[in-house]
């Protein structure tokens, strides 16, 4: 977790290059990669049969309430495909490419929720989950060394 305390105060990459490997998508939420406790990733979102690509991450206003973001990629990507997804936070914003296309900026209007202790999760949200909503990924993940 020490490699990953950047990620609530300086500016960070997020990014995966993944596939989907089955025609059966997941019901709800997948996830890509992701940080636990109020979830920050990169996702995937079933509606209708079809699979969306989405960013979340979650805020802290002065009052202490936590407030959910995303930004939703409407666009359809054919995800049995290698698709590459970006997300840059540069100062108070979040940059979303696809497939090294710029797609949106969305900002951050408060604090991040702190990730600094938190674990990093890839291909489910929590494996832990009590409730049995775990977010499983089905599909392919490439993972680069640097």
């Amino acid at each position: 977790n020490d490699s990953y305390d950047l990620v609530t105060t300086d500016d960070f990459i997020f990014e995966s290059t993944f596939n989907l490997v089955t025609n059966k998508p997941n019901e709800g939420e997948s996830c890509i990669i992701s940080r636990e406790g109020y979830n920050m990733g990169i996702y995937l979102y079933n509606f209708n049969d079809e699979n969306f690509i989405k960013w979340v991450w979650w805020e802290v206003d002065n009052e202490k309430n936590h407030i959910y973001n995303e930004i939703f990629v409407h666009k359809k990507y054919d995800l049995f495909e290698s698709t590459n997804v970006k997300v840059i936070k540069k100062d108070k914003s979040f940059n979303l490419y696809v497939n090294n296309e710029f797609y949106e900026t969305k900002h951050i209007k408060f604090d991040l929720f702190d990730y600094s202790d938190k674990s990093m999760f890839i291909g489910v949200s929590n494996p832990n989950n009590p409730d049995g909503h775990y977010g499983w990924f089905n599909g392919e993940i490439l993972l680069k060394t640097l």
